[in-house]
């Protein structure tokens, strides 16, 4: 004897269970000959939505890319499944690659094949450019101008965006690079400063504060003695008098004792 229950004894989800895969059954005509299988979204036990929240259209139903994935198994006609299971390639994008492994990386230097050639240089404080770029490449992808902008160009990349771009800070200004990027300003050092200049948008007032420190208008001087002038020629002379004097005495000496 046939037994009949009352929809009101099912739950909601039981309910709109039976719903969709009565709508699943719609896209494609039945007939005597079609296979019943047991169907899940991404059809591989391996695969599952990478965009889990695209949504799907089935019919009158719409449901997201992981609902549809945690319904499981759902038996279907062998037509109806593959339906089921292109949605699952095209808009849910099946795979066995995590969201964040698909996500792009940011690589110091701009050109992706270009290897970091110099990976033990010290970039950041306490940080070397591999290192850096590591961090890069799990950070916010909006920052990747910024990282490649400026650590990128004083790690020596090739492929370097830096002096090309407006969202880049130059402390020094008009497109100079620092002369010394490790060098002490401040609490941190030029590079960090530039760097978080370019993130934050604020290059003027960081020129402000450590231009002066950061970007010597002249080279200091690396000569033992300096006259008033600061000529080096002037220098030289002074020294090899210095020095002929001293030996001068030294050999006066040296007569006298014998």
């Amino acid at each position: 004897m046939m037994k009949y229950y009352s929809l009101f004894l099912l739950s909601s989800a039981t309910i709109h269970s039976l719903l969709l895969q009565l709508l699943l059954l719609t896209p494609q005509c039945l007939s005597e000959n079609d296979h019943i299988v047991n169907c899940t979204l991404c059809g591989n036990n391996d695969f599952f939505p990478t965009d889990s929240g695209a949504r799907v259209n089935f019919g009158d139903v719409t449901r997201s890319c992981q609902d549809m994935f945690d319904r499981g198994i759902i038996r279907l006609p062998q037509k109806n499944c593959s339906f089921l299971q292109n949605r699952g390639t095209t808009i849910c994008k099946c795979s066995n690659v995590t969201e964040e492994e698909n996500k792009p990386k940011c690589n110091l230097c701009e050109d992706p094949n270009e290897t970091l050639k110099t990976p033990t240089l010290i970039s950041l404080p306490g940080e070397f450019c591999a290192l850096t770029q590591n961090t890069a490449r799990i950070d916010d992808t909006r920052k990747c101008i910024h990282y490649q902008g400026v650590i990128g160009v004083y790690c020596l990349c090739e492929s370097n965006i830096g002096s090309s771009s407006d969202q880049v800070c130059r402390i020094c200004g008009d497109k100079r690079r620092l002369p010394n990027p490790q060098k002490e300003a401040g609490n941190s050092t030029c590079i960090y400063h530039e760097f978080i200049a370019s993130m934050m948008d604020n290059c003027v007032e960081v020129q402000s504060l450590y231009a002066d420190t950061c970007c010597p208008t002249s080279p200091p001087s690396s000569t033992l003695f300096s006259t008033s002038n600061g000529s080096k020629s002037n220098d030289v002379k002074i020294s090899r008098t210095i020095i002929s004097s001293l030996l001068m005495t030294i050999t006066t000496i040296i007569w006298a004792v014998q």
